[in-house]
Protein backbone atom coordinates (compact mmCIF):
# COMPACT_ATOMS: atom_id res chain seq x y z
CA UNK A 1 0.00 0.00 0.00
CA UNK A 2 1.31 3.63 -0.93
CA UNK A 3 -0.79 5.38 2.25
CA UNK A 4 0.10 9.26 2.19
CA UNK A 5 -1.62 11.17 4.89
CA UNK A 6 -3.05 13.32 2.87
CA UNK A 7 -3.36 12.53 -1.06
CA UNK A 8 -4.98 9.47 -2.56
CA UNK A 9 -3.76 6.11 -1.81
CA UNK A 10 -3.14 3.22 -3.57
CA UNK A 11 -2.45 -0.87 -4.07
CA UNK A 12 0.37 -1.43 -5.85
CA UNK A 13 0.53 -5.04 -7.28
CA UNK A 14 4.64 -5.67 -8.04
CA UNK A 15 6.11 -8.58 -9.67
CA UNK A 16 8.31 -10.30 -7.48
CA UNK A 17 9.93 -12.55 -9.78
CA UNK A 18 10.87 -9.48 -11.55
CA UNK A 19 10.63 -6.82 -9.08
CA UNK A 20 8.57 -4.73 -11.95
CA UNK A 21 5.39 -2.69 -10.90
CA UNK A 22 2.68 -4.52 -13.17
CA UNK A 23 -0.73 -2.25 -11.43
CA UNK A 24 -1.64 0.17 -9.99
CA UNK A 25 -5.05 0.80 -8.28
CA UNK A 26 -6.13 3.94 -6.58
CA UNK A 27 -7.81 4.23 -3.55
CA UNK A 28 -9.02 7.04 -1.31
CA UNK A 29 -6.62 8.74 1.30
CA UNK A 30 -4.57 6.88 3.34
CA UNK A 31 -4.84 2.92 3.20
CA UNK A 32 -3.94 1.89 6.61
CA UNK A 33 -4.85 -1.81 6.42
CA UNK A 34 -5.77 -5.05 4.05
CA UNK A 35 -6.75 -8.84 4.49
CA UNK A 36 -7.68 -11.08 2.05
CA UNK A 37 -10.78 -13.66 1.91
CA UNK A 38 -10.21 -17.13 3.54
CA UNK A 39 -10.72 -17.97 -0.31
CA UNK A 40 -7.96 -15.72 -1.56
CA UNK A 41 -10.84 -14.45 -4.31
CA UNK A 42 -11.04 -10.76 -2.49
CA UNK A 43 -8.68 -8.05 -0.75
CA UNK A 44 -10.36 -5.79 1.75
CA UNK A 45 -8.57 -2.09 1.81
CA UNK A 46 -9.80 0.28 4.35
CA UNK A 47 -8.64 3.82 4.18
CA UNK A 48 -8.35 6.38 7.08
CA UNK A 49 -7.92 9.28 5.54
CA UNK A 50 -11.29 8.40 2.71
CA UNK A 51 -12.81 6.29 5.67
CA UNK A 52 -14.03 3.76 3.01
CA UNK A 53 -13.69 -0.30 2.82
CA UNK A 54 -12.73 -1.43 -0.82
CA UNK A 55 -13.07 -4.51 -2.19
CA UNK A 56 -10.72 -5.90 -5.09
CA UNK A 57 -10.90 -8.81 -7.23
CA UNK A 58 -8.21 -10.93 -6.83
CA UNK A 59 -8.95 -11.85 -10.65
CA UNK A 60 -10.29 -9.70 -12.93
CA UNK A 61 -8.61 -6.84 -10.39
CA UNK A 62 -12.35 -4.97 -10.49
CA UNK A 63 -13.07 -3.23 -6.98
CA UNK A 64 -16.21 -1.73 -5.53
CA UNK A 65 -16.46 0.35 -2.32
CA UNK A 66 -18.51 1.29 0.82
CA UNK A 67 -17.92 4.21 2.61
CA UNK A 68 -17.34 3.59 6.45
CA UNK A 69 -19.92 4.82 9.32
CA UNK A 70 -18.93 8.32 11.23
CA UNK A 71 -17.48 7.35 14.85
CA UNK A 72 -17.02 9.98 17.77
CA UNK A 73 -13.87 10.49 17.31
CA UNK A 74 -12.13 9.56 13.63
CA UNK A 75 -8.44 9.83 13.73
CA UNK A 76 -6.82 9.59 16.88
CA UNK A 77 -2.81 10.06 16.00
CA UNK A 78 -1.46 7.12 17.56
CA UNK A 79 -4.21 4.52 15.88
CA UNK A 80 -4.41 3.49 12.31
CA UNK A 81 -7.48 1.66 10.82
CA UNK A 82 -7.77 -2.28 10.85
CA UNK A 83 -9.52 -5.05 9.13
CA UNK A 84 -10.02 -8.18 8.69
CA UNK A 85 -12.18 -10.16 6.05
CA UNK A 86 -15.07 -12.80 7.50
CA UNK A 87 -16.71 -15.59 6.34
CA UNK A 88 -18.91 -14.59 2.98
CA UNK A 89 -19.55 -11.24 2.64
CA UNK A 90 -18.75 -10.17 6.17
CA UNK A 91 -15.56 -7.77 7.01
CA UNK A 92 -14.44 -6.25 10.24
CA UNK A 93 -12.95 -2.98 10.88
CA UNK A 94 -11.14 -1.62 13.54
CA UNK A 95 -12.08 2.90 13.96
CA UNK A 96 -9.55 5.38 14.55
CA UNK A 97 -10.90 6.31 17.80
CA UNK A 98 -8.94 6.72 21.30
CA UNK A 99 -10.30 3.65 22.56
CA UNK A 100 -11.06 2.26 19.10
CA UNK A 101 -13.88 0.36 18.86
CA UNK A 102 -14.59 -3.28 16.72
CA UNK A 103 -17.27 -2.95 13.57
CA UNK A 104 -18.64 -5.59 11.45
CA UNK A 105 -20.29 -4.91 8.36
CA UNK A 106 -21.79 -7.22 5.49
CA UNK A 107 -19.93 -5.36 2.23
CA UNK A 108 -22.91 -6.76 0.15
CA UNK A 109 -25.07 -3.79 1.79
CA UNK A 110 -22.73 -1.18 3.01
CA UNK A 111 -24.51 -1.99 6.52
CA UNK A 112 -23.07 -2.65 9.81
CA UNK A 113 -24.06 -5.83 10.97
CA UNK A 114 -24.46 -5.14 15.38
CA UNK A 115 -23.16 -2.61 17.55
CA UNK A 116 -19.88 -1.57 17.70
CA UNK A 117 -17.47 -3.37 20.35
CA UNK A 118 -15.74 -1.62 22.97
CA UNK A 119 -13.43 -4.52 25.36
CA UNK A 120 -14.37 -3.52 28.95
CA UNK A 121 -13.60 -0.14 28.33
CA UNK A 122 -10.36 -0.31 26.88
CA UNK A 123 -9.79 -0.06 22.79
CA UNK A 124 -8.95 -2.70 20.28
CA UNK A 125 -5.74 -3.18 18.46
CA UNK A 126 -5.11 -5.84 15.72
CA UNK A 127 -7.36 -8.03 14.71
CA UNK A 128 -7.31 -11.68 12.28
CA UNK A 129 -9.70 -14.17 11.38
CA UNK A 130 -9.10 -17.43 13.21
CA UNK A 131 -9.26 -21.06 13.06
CA UNK A 132 -12.53 -21.85 10.67
CA UNK A 133 -13.64 -18.21 10.51
CA UNK A 134 -15.98 -18.20 13.56
CA UNK A 135 -13.52 -16.06 15.73
CA UNK A 136 -11.07 -13.34 15.57
CA UNK A 137 -8.36 -13.04 17.33
CA UNK A 138 -7.28 -9.58 18.87
CA UNK A 139 -5.52 -7.74 21.19
CA UNK A 140 -7.03 -5.11 23.16
CA UNK A 141 -5.15 -2.32 24.91
CA UNK A 142 -5.15 -1.14 28.66
CA UNK A 143 -4.94 3.15 28.09
CA UNK A 144 -3.43 3.49 24.85
CA UNK A 145 -2.14 7.00 25.10
CA UNK A 146 -2.01 7.18 28.62
CA UNK A 147 -3.43 4.32 31.16
CA UNK A 148 -2.65 1.51 32.57
CA UNK A 149 0.17 -0.50 32.15
CA UNK A 150 -0.19 -3.63 29.57
CA UNK A 151 -2.64 -5.35 27.13
CA UNK A 152 -4.48 -8.58 26.46
CA UNK A 153 -5.13 -10.94 24.03
CA UNK A 154 -8.91 -12.01 23.53
CA UNK A 155 -10.81 -13.85 21.32
CA UNK A 156 -14.46 -12.68 19.90
CA UNK A 157 -16.68 -14.94 18.44
CA UNK A 158 -17.90 -13.88 15.18
CA UNK A 159 -20.18 -17.24 14.58
CA UNK A 160 -23.53 -15.33 14.28
CA UNK A 161 -25.29 -12.07 12.70
CA UNK A 162 -22.97 -9.59 15.26
CA UNK A 163 -19.61 -9.64 16.50
CA UNK A 164 -19.64 -10.67 20.31
CA UNK A 165 -16.81 -10.26 22.87
CA UNK A 166 -15.56 -14.09 23.92
CA UNK A 167 -13.24 -15.58 26.39
CA UNK A 168 -10.51 -13.45 27.70
CA UNK A 169 -6.78 -14.43 26.68
CA UNK A 170 -3.04 -13.88 28.63
CA UNK A 171 -1.90 -10.25 29.49
CA UNK A 172 0.60 -8.85 27.05
CA UNK A 173 2.99 -6.17 27.13
CA UNK A 174 1.64 -2.40 26.05
CA UNK A 175 3.19 -0.81 23.42
CA UNK A 176 4.02 -0.95 20.33
CA UNK A 177 0.58 -0.17 18.43
CA UNK A 178 1.83 -1.34 15.06
CA UNK A 179 2.04 -5.02 16.14
CA UNK A 180 -0.16 -7.40 13.56
CA UNK A 181 -2.12 -10.81 14.84
CA UNK A 182 -0.80 -13.42 12.50
CA UNK A 183 -2.88 -16.37 12.36
CA UNK A 184 -2.35 -19.59 9.93
CA UNK A 185 -5.16 -21.58 7.95
CA UNK A 186 -5.55 -24.64 9.89
CA UNK A 187 -3.09 -23.92 12.39
CA UNK A 188 -3.27 -23.98 16.82
CA UNK A 189 -1.12 -20.86 17.17
CA UNK A 190 -1.44 -17.67 17.10
CA UNK A 191 1.12 -14.77 17.00
CA UNK A 192 0.80 -11.29 18.67
CA UNK A 193 3.45 -8.95 20.40
CA UNK A 194 6.36 -11.08 21.63
CA UNK A 195 4.15 -14.23 21.38
CA UNK A 196 3.11 -17.68 20.06
CA UNK A 197 -0.04 -18.22 21.65
CA UNK A 198 -2.17 -21.02 21.82
CA UNK A 199 -5.41 -21.00 20.00
CA UNK A 200 -7.36 -20.04 22.44
CA UNK A 201 -5.33 -17.64 23.49
CA UNK A 202 -5.09 -18.52 27.26
CA UNK A 203 -1.37 -19.68 26.88
CA UNK A 204 1.92 -18.61 25.78
CA UNK A 205 3.93 -21.01 24.00
CA UNK A 206 6.66 -18.82 23.04
CA UNK A 207 8.38 -15.50 23.87
CA UNK A 208 10.45 -14.14 21.22
CA UNK A 209 13.17 -11.37 21.66
CA UNK A 210 11.30 -8.71 19.90
CA UNK A 211 7.57 -8.18 18.78
CA UNK A 212 6.18 -10.09 15.72
CA UNK A 213 5.94 -8.91 12.22
CA UNK A 214 5.79 -12.03 9.79
CA UNK A 215 5.33 -15.71 10.22
CA UNK A 216 6.11 -18.15 7.54
CA UNK A 217 3.38 -20.17 6.28
CA UNK A 218 4.03 -23.19 7.88
CA UNK A 219 6.39 -23.40 10.97
CA UNK A 220 9.89 -22.61 10.65
CA UNK A 221 10.30 -19.12 10.89
CA UNK A 222 9.38 -15.97 12.77
CA UNK A 223 10.31 -12.33 11.54
CA UNK A 224 10.88 -9.29 13.89
CA UNK A 225 11.06 -5.84 12.50
CA UNK A 226 15.20 -6.47 12.19
CA UNK A 227 15.75 -9.88 12.52
CA UNK A 228 14.22 -13.46 12.32
CA UNK A 229 14.58 -16.70 14.38
CA UNK A 230 13.55 -20.32 14.02
CA UNK A 231 10.15 -20.63 15.46
CA UNK A 232 10.55 -23.40 17.76
CA UNK A 233 14.42 -22.60 19.16
CA UNK A 234 14.97 -19.04 19.28
CA UNK A 235 18.16 -19.34 16.98
CA UNK A 236 18.75 -16.06 14.66
CA UNK A 237 18.72 -16.65 11.24
CA UNK A 238 19.13 -13.18 9.64
CA UNK A 239 19.59 -9.56 10.79
CA UNK A 240 19.29 -6.65 9.06
CA UNK A 241 22.45 -5.36 7.61
CA UNK A 242 23.94 -2.56 9.68
CA UNK A 243 23.11 0.86 8.88
CA UNK A 244 19.41 -0.14 7.51
CA UNK A 245 16.40 0.75 8.94
CA UNK A 246 14.19 -2.36 8.25
CA UNK A 247 10.56 -3.20 8.80
CA UNK A 248 9.27 -6.72 7.36
CA UNK A 249 6.43 -6.98 5.48
CA UNK A 250 5.28 -9.73 4.05
CA UNK A 251 6.68 -13.56 3.20
CA UNK A 252 6.21 -14.62 -0.11
CA UNK A 253 3.52 -17.35 -1.47
CA UNK A 254 5.82 -19.69 -2.11
CA UNK A 255 7.60 -19.46 1.30
CA UNK A 256 10.84 -19.38 -1.21
CA UNK A 257 11.59 -15.32 0.12
CA UNK A 258 10.67 -12.30 2.67
CA UNK A 259 10.58 -8.69 1.59
CA UNK A 260 11.05 -5.48 3.98
CA UNK A 261 10.61 -1.99 3.29
CA UNK A 262 13.80 -0.08 3.93
CA UNK A 263 12.71 3.06 5.43
CA UNK A 264 15.70 5.31 4.87
CA UNK A 265 16.21 4.58 1.08
CA UNK A 266 12.47 3.93 0.89
CA UNK A 267 13.21 0.65 -1.05
CA UNK A 268 11.40 -2.46 -1.19
CA UNK A 269 14.36 -5.55 -0.67
CA UNK A 270 13.46 -9.27 -1.39
CA UNK A 271 15.46 -11.95 0.48
CA UNK A 272 15.79 -15.28 -0.64
CA UNK A 273 15.14 -18.21 2.07
CA UNK A 274 17.34 -21.02 1.50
Amino acid sequence: LQRPASLTGSLVIINTATSAVERVIPLSDNPSDFDLTADNQFLYVVTQGGRKMHRIHLEDWSTAEKPLPATPDENHPAVRYRVAAGAGTKVYWVDGQSAPTLHSMDFATGLETGPPIVPEGTGFGAIARAGDGSSLAAWAQFGWSAGSYGSKALVVDTSGASAVPGARGVLLERDPLDTPVITRSGSSSVFMKKYRLSADLSTVEVEYPADVYAATGTPGIVFGAWEAWKERTLTKVWQAPEGVTANICAVSGDQSAFFYFNTATGTLVRVAMS
